[in-house]
């Protein structure tokens, strides 16, 4: 995880065990911006972020994300790591609804909050600066990581790439939508 100055991020739950497929970690991202890279737990259980209006599912994959300190608005891309897979998350709204499912060949999201619990959605296409500069934000959490890397030389691979078919490798790797759990 990157995270702008000014963010207000939770670590809600975390159970990791390295020979588990039911992995689990619920973040809350309050304000401010987020950009990471799934790690382990994402590809081997369930990894959501949660946000004041949304909840997004991930399974190893590479997401930007903000929470505007102003109005709420939330933003959310899904990264194209230039891998030859497409990547993809799925947004929930508060009450548990899918919202959209964002892949990294398409388009970005952005949420408004609303009265009454609603959400305005809106997508949008993302130009080609805004890819490079996404492309550009991923490699900076590449390499915060290579640097935690440095210190805790132990530490397991920042994200798997599961898609071992070389002949589709246009696979789409989809997080599985299990019912957000809010945070209190």
């Amino acid at each position: 995880f990157n995270l702008s100055a000014n963010t207000r991020f939770m670590l809600n739950e975390l159970n990791y065990d390295q020979n588990s497929t039911s992995n689990s970690s619920l973040m809350t991202l309050i304000q401010g911006a987020a950009s990471f890279v799934a790690g382990q737990v994402a590809p081997t259980g369930d990894m959501k972020v949660a946000t004041p209006i949304s909840t997004v599912g991930i399974r190893g994959t590479a997401v930007i994300l903000d929470v505007s300190a102003t109005d709420g608005t939330v933003s959310i891309s899904v990264v194209d790591q230039h891998d030859n897979s497409v990547h993809s998350v799925q947004v929930f709204n508060n009450l548990g609804d899918l919202i959209a499912t964002m892949t990294s060949d398409g388009s970005a999201l952005t949420l408004t909050p609303t009265a009454a619990l609603n959400v305005i959605v809106q997508e949008y296409n993302k130009t080609a600066d805004q890819l490079v500069q996404e492309f550009n934000v991923f490699q900076q959490v590449l390499n915060t990581y290579d640097v935690g890397k440095l210190q805790f030389p132990n530490l397991p691979q920042h994200t798997e790439n599961t898609n071992q078919d070389k002949t589709n490798p246009g696979t789409t790797k989809t997080a599985l939508g299990s019912t957000p759990i809010l945070p209190s």
